[in-house]
């Protein structure tokens, strides 16, 4: 995504896009001597989101998971960061 959105008010023109980004990995049993090897603690994975582009700017991507024509309104947000996108 190397271009920048302008807001848009009506949910009819709101595109369906797939954002592709990076995300982590929480691993809550996943423990590790300082002492020791810590190449294999800590991981990223790659992540797939489908939504309705609501604003795509320097900072950020918003998607919204639905939207509704009859009061134009769009809800359940998704705000990944701008740095973490792929594509």
């Amino acid at each position: 995504m190397n271009f920048r959105r302008k807001p848009v008010k009506n949910t009819a023109d709101l595109p369906l896009v797939i954002v592709t980004w990076i995300d982590s990995i929480l691993e809550g049993n996943d423990e590790v001597d300082l002492k020791d090897d810590t190449s294999h603690f800590g991981k990223l994975m790659e992540r797939e989101d489908i939504g309705f582009l609501v604003r795509m700017d320097k900072k950020e991507v918003v998607l919204a998971v639905s939207r509704c024509h009859a009061d134009n309104t769009v809800s359940y947000s998704n705000t990944i960061p701008r740095g973490w996108v792929k594509k």
